[in-house]
């Protein structure tokens, strides 16, 4: 799983086929350490314990969008400091192709954007990750 994970705060904007596939991966693992057939999709999730590659990914995206805005890392994204990420819906930046939108300032901005304000505020990056995967 790291590797399928693995910095996929930059490739998360991947086409549908290609999340399908990594899935299709992750399913495969699944099958062969629970013995279940593919076809119990939900009962390989419930029996491993493991969450969807993409629920992780949006998890991932958030926490880190979280850290920057809390100043736990440096901030390299020069649009979100133009961005104020406290109470009020952020601005999107204007994207003309797929591809940006689909990149991490532009696609993590629209979901903080739907994250309740109370898990917004909270400082804590472990707290957050607790309130945030907990929804």
């Amino acid at each position: 799983r790291p590797l399928l994970e693995y910095a996929a705060v930059v490739w998360d904007g991947c086409s549908q086929s290609e999340v399908e596939k990594l899935e299709k991966v992750q399913l495969c693992a699944a099958r062969i350490v629970t013995g279940l057939p593919n076809s119990l999709k939900k009962s390989l999730y419930l029996e491993t314990g493991w969450q969807p590659l993409s629920d992780g990914r949006k998890l991932s995206k958030l926490t880190t969008l979280h850290k920057i805005h809390n100043s736990c890392v440096t901030n390299y994204f020069p649009t979100l400091e133009e961005m104020t990420l406290h109470t009020e819906p952020e601005t999107l930046p204007r994207c003309s192709l797929y591809a940006f939108k689909k990149s991490f300032v532009p696609d993590t901005v629209h979901q903080w954007n739907s994250v309740s304000l109370d898990i917004r505020r909270e400082t804590s990056v472990n707290k957050y990750k607790t309130l945030k995967s907990g929804l």
